[in-house]
């Protein structure tokens, strides 16, 4: 016996009628599921050659549908593509998936564990990043040493600090160096007192330092992660408060940006700019959801789940034009936000610069449009057109032209006439038309009113049969009715007819 023929038996005797369309049903539901795409795609496989060689075995190109249908959002994102949508065979395919897979899990890990090894969190569970807020609320501490530590600095006493050129380890004003090099320890919580002006005063006094009264504001700085959540740092001088994490794009399996290093996806513009130019606001296809690991630093739990997510969920369409109006884009759709940054109206991102194929140079601080070559960032400046000095007509040359202008109504008059004399009427050529529908619509009715007769004719043909000849007619009679004499009066009644 054949392999082919004792394939065909084994199947016959040892497996379930419809074992092919269970094994069908299964692939079609069987999801990644978030697992790694080699191994999930090798399982898939392995199960659909199964299929081989029965009714309900699939293509290539089927296979790759299915395939594409059931990714992860992160993977199937990438899908589409135009550099994976070119690939035709179905092998080279999956290997290419694979690699961008393996590429962003990799991305992924370094991410989180970057910010594990900080001891930051970016999933917005604000397990991290509340020492400040523990120290407050349990106030001071022994330490390993056996020392009382201090309490939390006030906000007070920060901005003191930040005032006179201060360390936030041990406290002291004007001594000349920062946190991060400090080496020397928090001051004793046992006999500590609140930080003054007076004692700033007083350390400038004692170290020679002209005492300072600016204000230094907190320097806040945007970092761009590895990973495809891109985070936000806010870093601030002091050691005794951690270093917050702020995701700006949460969930990054589901982040379908085509860039590693973008920070938001989408194109926005303020609420004030909306109202002062008249823009018409409607509801967005799908809302932009916005988790924020800490939005800011909050006194209680409950706040920080209530601001654990931000909902945007309206837009405007508008269309930006260069100061010379010698470029205009397309027409996008504007996230609406409350408010952006100051002196700034709107933000253009990716599916701006994609749409509109923007072409950023970062080193020669230039935007060029592709389609024309106009530098967005330095516009050229064009040299005015000299456009001399329109004359004033003169009396005998605005007579001329009066002349002329009756001359050609008087032709565009007698041009109209002759053509409404020669040409034929709209209305003419109207009844005509309707004339001859008119007369098509009647003899479809004959021809209809026949075919309606015939077929009468032949349903009832015991009652109307063909009619005899006047000779055919039988000669004797078989009733007689005898008509009213017309001499005959009747008599009728003379009174009213009863209702």
């Amino acid at each position: 016996m054949k392999f082919p023929d004792f394939m065909v038996e084994f199947r016959s005797q040892w497996l379930d009628t419809h074992w092919s369309g269970q094994i069908d049903a299964e692939l079609r539901v069987m999801r990644q599921n978030r697992r790694p795409f080699r191994k999930w795609y090798m399982d898939f496989y392995s199960r659909s050659l199964l299929l081989k060689g029965t009714p309900d075995e699939m293509s290539d190109k089927e296979l790759r549908k299915l395939v594409y249908s059931l990714l992860d959002l992160h993977l199937r994102s990438r899908a589409e593509q135009e550099r994976f949508r070119s690939i035709v065979d179905l092998k080279q395919w999956s290997d290419a998936l694979a690699l961008k897979d393996r590429s962003i899990r990799t991305e992924v890990a370094f991410f989180h564990a970057a910010k594990a090894a900080k001891g930051h969190s970016v999933s917005g569970s604000g397990a991290s990043g509340n020492n400040s807020t523990q120290r407050n609320k349990n106030g001071s501490s022994t330490a390993a040493d056996g020392r009382v530590r201090p309490l939390a600095l006030t906000s007070d006493e920060r901005d003191l600090l930040k005032e006179h050129d201060s360390c936030f380890v041990c406290q002291e004003f004007y001594v000349g160096h920062k946190s991060s090099n400090c080496t020397g320890k928090y001051p004793d919580g046992s006999n500590y007192t609140k930080l003054t002006i007076d004692d700033a005063r007083s350390a400038a006094a004692k170290r020679g330092k002209a005492f300072s009264t600016r204000a230094k504001s907190a320097s806040t700085t945007t970092v761009k992660g590895k990973g495809k959540a891109v985070a936000a740092a806010i870093v601030d001088e002091v050691d005794d408060v951690e270093e917050v994490g702020v995701a700006a794009l949460a969930d990054s399996f589901n982040y379908e940006s085509e860039s590693d290093g973008l920070v938001w996806d989408s194109d926005d513009v303020p609420e004030d700019f909306v109202r002062r130019s008249g823009l018409k606001e409607f509801p967005l296809s799908r809302a932009i959801h916005i988790t924020v690991a800490i939005p800011e630093v909050p006194d209680t739990a409950i706040q920080l789940s209530s601001k654990s997510k931000v909902v945007y969920c309206f837009g405007v369409s508008i269309t930006v034009s260069s100061p010379d109006n010698r470029w205009s884009a397309k027409e996008i759709t504007a996230v609406l936000v409350p408010r952006l940054l100051d002196n700034c109206d709107i933000i253009l991102g990716l599916p701006w610069l994609t749409s509109n194929r923007i072409v950023m140079d970062f080193e020669n601080c230039s935007a060029i449009a592709k389609s024309c070559g106009y530098n967005l960032l330095k516009p050229i400046s064009l040299p005015p057109v000299n456009c001399k000095a329109v004359k004033r007509w003169s009396r005998h040359e605005l007579s001329s032209l009066k002349r002329n202008f009756c001359d050609m109504l008087l032709e565009l008059c007698a041009v109209v006439w002759h053509w409404n004399l020669t040409s034929p009427c709209e209305e003419e050529r109207h009844g005509a038309v309707a004339a001859i529908t008119a007369r098509i619509v009647a003899l479809n009715k004959e021809k209809e009113m026949a075919e309606l007769h015939k077929k009468m004719l032949s349903e009832y043909a015991d009652v109307f049969g063909p009619v005899p000849h006047v000779d055919a007619l039988p000669e004797h009679e078989f009733c007689r009715i005898k008509l009213r004499d017309e001499e005959v009066t009747l008599d009728s009644r003379s009174y009213p007819s009863p209702r």
